[in-house]
C-alpha cells in the first residue's frame, strides 16, 4: 500500500471509505496505464492455449457406476434375525469408500493387473508369430543360452527395484487421469478415467471398479475368517474358565459344609435370629418389671408401709395379719376417742399393734427375698437370651460371608456361561458370513467404450486462456508498480515531475574514487550557475526533501561553498531539530568537504543552527524575532540557504513560505519513492512555494549504466577528463 497516496485530503482527516476509494482508483489507474501490456498478455495466452488445445489429440472419458445398499440385511444363521446394523452414517461410508478407490494402493494393484494383461497379450501374440520352425529354433537356443549363463546376485534385486519403480510411476499416471465422485444421497460412486484411447479408458475404469470390489470381498472374507479364529480361541478359553469355576464351587461346598438354607424367600438363620431377639426382648421386659416391683416394695417398706398385692405375692398369713392390724387400728381409734390416749386399754392395743407390725415386717422381708429370687431368674433368662442372640448373629455373619463368596463364584460361572453362549453365537455367525462373503457395493453400470471425445470446447479454452492472460497481465502491472524505488535518471524525473533537474550529484564513498569529488563539485557548480542565472536576484532558498536521509545537508553546504567561491556572501540556516546533538556523526565528512575549498570561500559562509527540539514546546519560525532575523540577513548576505526538515514529516515549510523566494528539492537516487516526491511537490505547490528545480543526490555512477544518456552517464564515461583536468 502506498503511504503517500492521497496526500491532499479534502478537509479534515480522510475517512476509511475515501482511503479505500483512493487505493482502488490508484489500482485502476495503474491497470489503465498498462492496458496495452495486459491486452497483449491476454491475447498471447488465449492464442497459446487455443493452439495447444488444437495440437493435442482428443481425450475420452469412460465412467463406471457403483451403488451401495445399506438397507438390505441377511439372515446368516437361518434364525430369522437380521445381522448387526451399520453404526456410521451412509454418506460418510460412501465418502470413505470413494477415498479408498482414489488411494495409491488401488492404483498400484490396477497397474499390476494392466501390466500382467499386457504381458499375456504380448505372449499370446508372440506365440502366434513364432509358429514357424525358425522361430521355434530361435526360442530353444535363447532358452539354452540363458540357462548356461550364471545369474549375478545383484541383477535380480536391481530388476525387481526397477520393476517396482516403473509400476509406481504407472500408478501415479493412472491417479492423475482418474476422477472419483460420489453422491451421498443416492449412495452412488462414479469412477471416471480419461485417456486418449477410448478402449483403454473403458478398460482402466472397469479395472479400478473390479479391483475395488475384489478387495472389498477379500477384506470381508479375511475379516470373517479372523473373527472365526478369534471366536474359536475365546470359546476354548471360556470353557476352561467355566470348568475351573464349577470345580471351585464344589470344593468350596465340601470344605465349608455350607448349604443354602433359603426356603421360599425366608432364611432359617435369619428366622432363628428374629425369634431369639424376640425372646431377648421379652426377658429384658420381664427383668425390668421385676426390678421395678422390687424397687417399689423396698421403697414402701423403707417408709413403714405395706407393699400392695400387685408388687408382692402375699401369703394368707400375711393377709390375716394385715386384716388383724386393720381391725386393731379401728378399735384403737374408737377407744382413744372414748377413753383418751393414756387409758390402759389404749396402751394395750398400741402394744398389740406394734407387735403385729413387727411380725408383719419379718414376713414382708421374706416376701422381698422371693421377689429378689424372681428378679435373679429374670436376669438369668435375659443373659441366656443375649448369649443365644450373639451366637446366632455370629453364625449368620459367617454364613453370609460364605454365601457371598459362593454367590460370587456362582455369578462368575453364570457370566462365563453367558459369554460362552454369546461366543458360540458369534462363531456360528462368522462361519456363515465367511461362506456368504457379503459386499455392500455392486457395479451398477460398467464402463462402455466412449465414442465421442470429452473435454472443454475451443470457446471455453480460449475464454479461460483470455481470463488467465488478463490476470497475469494485471498481476505483472501491479508488480511493476510496486517496484517504485524512485528516480534513476534525469529524463525520468523531469518527464514525471515537470520540473528541471538542476544536478545529478554522485555518491562519494570515503577513501574511494577521488575523481567522484571533482565530479560532485562540478555538478554543484553547474547547478548553482543555472539557478543563479534563472532566478536572479535570489535571496532566500529553501533546501527541502520528502524524507530524512536524502542528503540535503550536504547539498546545502556544497551549494553554499560554490556560491561563496563565486564571491557571494552566504548564510546557512540549519533548521533540523536537535542537529547539534548529531553533529559528531557528520564531523569527518564535513572536515573532508572543508578541505576541498579554500579559506577565503569558507570565510564568506555563516551558519546558524537550530538547537531546540520538537518537545521543547515552542516554534521558532512563528516568533517575530525570526522574521527580524531574516530581514537583517537579507541586507547582510547575498544568499540565505534554509535547510528545512522533511516536508512530509514536519510542517516547518508552511511557516517558512512567507520568507522563501525559491525551493530546491533534494531526491535520493533510487531511494526516495516517486509517490513521496509527488506528494511533497504537490504540498509545496499548495502552499504557494516556487520549486526552482530538483537535485538527484547520491547517484551511484557504477550502477547508472543502462539508463538514458544524461549527466550521470557522462560523468561515468568521462571521469578521466576530470582526473586529467585536476
Amino acid at each position: 500500500m502506498d503511504p503517500f497516496h492521497e496526500a491532499e485530503p479534502s478537509g479534515g482527516r480522510p475517512s476509511l471509505t475515501a482511503h479505500y476509494e483512493a487505493v482502488t482508483g490508484h489500482t485502476l489507474g495503474v491497470l489503465w496505464r498498462r492496458r496495452l501490456m495486459i491486452a497483449t498478455c491476454a491475447v498471447v495466452s488465449a492464442l497459446a492455449v487455443g493452439a495447444a488445445s488444437l495440437a493435442m489429440p482428443p481425450s475420452y472419458v469412460a465412467e463406471v457406476l457403483l451403488q451401495f445398499d445399506f438397507g438390505q440385511t441377511q439372515d446368516v444363521r437361518g434364525t430369522g434375525k437380521s445381522g448387526p446394523q451399520i453404526a456410521l452414517e451412509p454418506a460418510s461410508v460412501v465418502e470413505s469408500e470413494a477415498r479408498i478407490i482414489r488411494s495409491f494402493a488401488i492404483a498400484q494393484a490396477v497397474a499390476g493387473r494392466l501390466e500382467a494383461e499386457a504381458k499375456e497379450t504380448s505372449h499370446a501374440s508372440g506365440e502366434q508369430a513364432s509358429s514357424g520352425w525358425v522361430a521355434s529354433l530361435r526360442h530353444a537356443l535363447s532358452s539354452r543360452v540363458q540357462a548356461a549363463l550364471p545369474a549375478l546376485p545383484g541383477t535380480r534385486m536391481e530388476d525387481e527395484a526397477q520393476h517396482e519403480t516403473a509400476r509406481d510411476a504407472m500408478a501415479q499416471g493412472l491417479m492423475r487421469a482418474l476422477t472419483v465422485g460420489n453422491d451421498a444421497k443416492a449412495y452412488l460412486i462414479s469412477i471416471g478415467f480419461r485417456d486418449r484411447d477410448p478402449r483403454r479408458a473403458a478398460e482402466v475404469a472397469n479395472t479400478f471398479a473390479t479391483e475395488y470390489l475384489a478387495r472389498k470381498m477379500q477384506a470381508a472374507s479375511l475379516a470373517t475368517e479372523r473373527a472365526s479364529r478369534w471366536y474359536a480361541e475365546q470359546i476354548q478359553v471360556s470353557r476352561g474358565e467355566l470348568t475351573r469355576l464349577e470345580g471351585e464351587i464344589d470344593a468350596f461346598r465340601k470344605r465349608t459344609g455350607f448349604v443354602e438354607s433359603a426356603r421360599e424367600g425366608v432364611d432359617l438363620r435369619e428366622q432363628q435370629l428374629r425369634d431369639a431377639l424376640t425372646d431377648l426382648s421379652n426377658a429384658s421386659a420381664k427383668r425390668l418389671a421385676e426390678e421395678a416391683r422390687l424397687r417399689r416394695a423396698q421403697d414402701v417398706l423403707r417408709f413403714g408401709g405395706v407393699p400392695s398385692a400387685v408388687d408382692t405375692a402375699i401369703s394368707p398369713v400375711i393377709q390375716q395379719m394385715l386384716a388383724d392390724d386393720s381391725k386393731l387400728r379401728q378399735e384403737l381409734e374408737q377407744l382413744t376417742a372414748v377413753s383418751g390416749d393414756n387409758h390402759p386399754s389404749v396402751l394395750r392395743l398400741k402394744t398389740s399393734i406394734a407387735a403385729l407390725q413387727q411380725r408383719l415386717q419379718v414376713r414382708m422381708a421374706e416376701v422381698l427375698k422371693v421377689v429378689e429370687v424372681d428378679l435373679a431368674a429374670a436376669r438369668g433368662l435375659e443373659s441366656a437370651a443375649e448369649a443365644r442372640v450373639t451366637a446366632l448373629r455370629r453364625s449368620l455373619i459367617e454364613s453370609k460371608a460364605l454365601e457371598a463368596k459362593l454367590r460370587a463364584l456362582q455369578a462368575e460361572a453364570t457370566t462365563t456361561r453367558d459369554r460362552l453362549r454369546v461366543l458360540d453365537e458369534g462363531y456360528q455367525t462368522a462361519n456363515a458370513l465367511s461362506e456368504l462373503k457379503p459386499v455392500m457395493a455392486q457395479m451398477l453400470a460398467p464402463a462402455k467404450v466412449p465414442t465421442l471425445p470429452s473435454g472443454p470446447g475451443l470457446g471455453l479454452v480460449l475464454g479461460l486462456g483470455l481470463f488467465a492472460g488478463v490476470g497475469a497481465g494485471s498481476a505483472l502491472a501491479l508488480a511493476l508498480d510496486r517496484r517504485d524505488r524512485g528516480y534513476r535518471s534525469q529524463g525520468e524525473m523531469e518527464s514525471e515531475t515537470g520540473l528541471p533537474c538542476l544536478a545529478l550529484l554522485p555518491s562519494r564513498p570515503v577513501g574511494e574514487r577521488p575523481d567522484h569529488d571533482l565530479v560532485f563539485r562540478e555538478a554543484v557548480r553547474a547547478a548553482v550557475a543555472e539557478l543563479v542565472a534563472v532566478r536572479e536576484p535570489l535571496k532566500v532558498v529553501l533546501v527541502t526533501s520528502a524524507m530524512p536521509g536524502e542528503g540535503k545537508s550536504v547539498v546545502a553546504r556544497s551549494v553554499a561553498r560554490s556560491l561563496a567561491a563565486m564571491g557571494r556572501r552566504v548564510l546557512i540556516l540549519d533548521g533540523s531539530p536537535r542537529r547539534a546533538a548529531i553533529e559528531d556523526r557528520h564531523a569527518a565528512r564535513s572536515d573532508r568537504e572543508a578541505e576541498t575549498g579554500d579559506d577565503e570561500a569558507e570565510s564568506r559562509i555563516s551558519t546558524i543552527r537550530r538547537v531546540s527540539g520538537l518537545k521543547d514546546g515552542h516554534d521558532i519560525y512563528a516568533e517575530p524575532t525570526f522574521g527580524t532575523l531574516v530581514r537583517e540577513a537579507r541586507e547582510r548576505y547575498d544568499v540565505i540557504l534554509v535547510e528545512v526538515p522533511p516536508v512530509l514529516l514536519l510542517g516547518d515549510v508552511a511557516l517558512l513560505r512567507q520568507h522563501a523566494d525559491a525551493v530546491v528539492h533534494v531526491v535520493a537516487w533510487h531511494g526516495t519513492q516517486k509517490a513521496a516526491v509527488t506528494a511533497s511537490l504537490a504540498y509545496m505547490r499548495r502552499l504557494g512555494l516556487t520549486v526552482a528545480g530538483l537535485v538527484l543526490n547520491k547517484v551511484d555512477l557504477e550502477r547508472h549504466h543502462g539508463r538514458a544518456s544524461d549527466r550521470g552517464t557522462l560523468y561515468r564515461d568521462f571521469s578521466h577528463y576530470y582526473r586529467n583536468s585536476a
